[in-house]
C-alpha cells in the first residue's frame, strides 16, 4: 500500500503524519508527504520537538509541493481538512474516494504553542490508526480478558504471569492494564504500576500474527497518554538486552536507555536494559 499525506505547507501536520504512518503501517507499505503551497522549508521547530517526544525525528525534513506524479503513485491520500480534499481532487482530477480527511479534521498548529503541536500530534495518532484500517481498539483490562492474556503470556514469555496473578491486578489500586482487542479477541496487552509520580511497565505482549502492525505502538501511546493526563513525570521499564525488536519499539516511542540491571532475568539468565520516557527536562538530567 502506498499512501500520500497532504497539508497546506508540508511543515507541520503532513510530516508529523508521515512519521506516524511509518510507525503504524504494515511492513512493505510506503508513505510520502507533501503540501499544497510551500516547498523547500524545514519542519516547524515545534513539530520537531513534539515528534521527538515520541521518538520520531523530523529534523531532516524538507517540504515538498504536491505533484501529479505523487498523486498517481499513491493508492490512498490522507488530508487534514475538507478544503484540502477539495483542492486535491480539483487540482489533479482525482477520484474523491481516493482522498480521506483524517479523523474529523486535524487542527493546524502553525504559529501556536508546543502544547498545540502536541494536541495535533495526538489527534493524528488516533486518526491515522483509523485510516490504516487498524480494526483493533485499546481498552482497560477486565475479568473477561484474563484467560486470553494468560495464554498470551505463555506464548511470549519463559516466566509467564498466571491467570490468578493477572486477576489480582484487577483489585490492585496501583495497577493499570490495557488490552488491544480485534473483533472481540485479545491481540496484545500492556501492564503498568503507578507509584507516586512514576509509571512502571510490567509487561507488554502482542500475538505473533499481529506484530509489526502498530499494536505495540498503540499500547505504548495509550500508556503515555494516561501518564500525561495524570501528571506523571516518567515511564520506566526493563527489557532483555538481546531483545532487539522490543528495544527498537521503545526507542521509536521516545524511551532512552538509563542503565543495566545485571542478571535481572532468569530462564535464561540475562541482563536487563533500563529504559525511561521522561516528561520534563529536569527529570532527564
Amino acid at each position: 500500500m502506498r499512501r500520500l499525506v497532504v497539508c497546506t505547507g508540508n511543515t507541520c501536520r503532513s510530516p508529523m503524519a508521515k512519521a506516524i504512518v511509518e510507525a503504524y503501517q504494515a511492513e512493505g507499505d510506503e508513505v510520502r508527504s507533501a503540501g499544497l503551497s510551500v516547498t523547500g522549508a524545514a519542519a516547524s521547530v515545534y513539530a520537531v520537538l513534539a515528534m521527538r517526544e515520541i521518538g520520531m525525528d523530523l529534523s531532516f525534513h524538507k517540504s515538498q509541493l504536491i505533484t501529479s506524479e505523487m498523486v498517481d503513485w499513491a493508492d490512498e491520500i490522507g488530508v487534514m481538512t475538507a478544503s484540502h480534499k477539495v483542492a486535491v481532487t480539483s487540482l489533479f482530477d482525482v477520484d474523491p474516494d481516493k482522498v480521506t480527511v483524517l479523523g474529523r479534521g486535524i487542527s493546524d498548529p502553525f504559529g501556536l504553542s508546543l502544547d498545540d503541536y502536541r494536541f495535533t500530534r495526538d489527534q493524528l495518532c488516533k486518526a491515522i490508526l483509523q485510516w490504516l484500517g487498524a480494526s483493533f481498539g485499546v481498552v482497560p483490562m477486565t475479568a473477561e480478558h484474563i484467560e486470553a492474556i494468560a495464554a498470551l503470556e505463555r506464548e511470549c514469555f519463559a516466566d509467564p504471569w498466571s491467570a490468578n496473578g493477572l486477576s489480582e491486578e484487577l483489585t490492585n489500586p496501583c495497577a493499570h492494564f490495557f488490552v488491544a482487542e480485534q473483533n472481540g479477541r485479545v491481540i496484545g496487552y500492556l501492564g503498568t504500576h503507578v507509584v507516586a509520580d512514576e509509571m512502571s511497565i510490567t509487561n507488554i505482549a502482542v500475538t505473533a500474527l499481529h506484530r509489526r502492525r502498530g499494536v505495540g505502538h498503540a499500547l505504548l501511546h495509550t500508556a503515555r497518554l494516561f501518564a500525561e493526563e495524570h501528571g506523571l513525570t516518567r515511564i520506566t521499564l526493563e527489557v532483555r538486552v538481546s531483545n532487539e525488536a522490543a528495544i527498537r519499539l521503545y526507542e521509536s516511542n521516545g524511551f532512552v536507555k538509563d542503565g543495566i540491571r545485571p542478571g535481572f532475568y532468569e530462564h535464561p539468565k540475562e541482563d536487563a536494559a533500563i529504559y525511561s520516557l521522561y516528561f520534563t527536562k529536569e527529570d532527564a538530567v
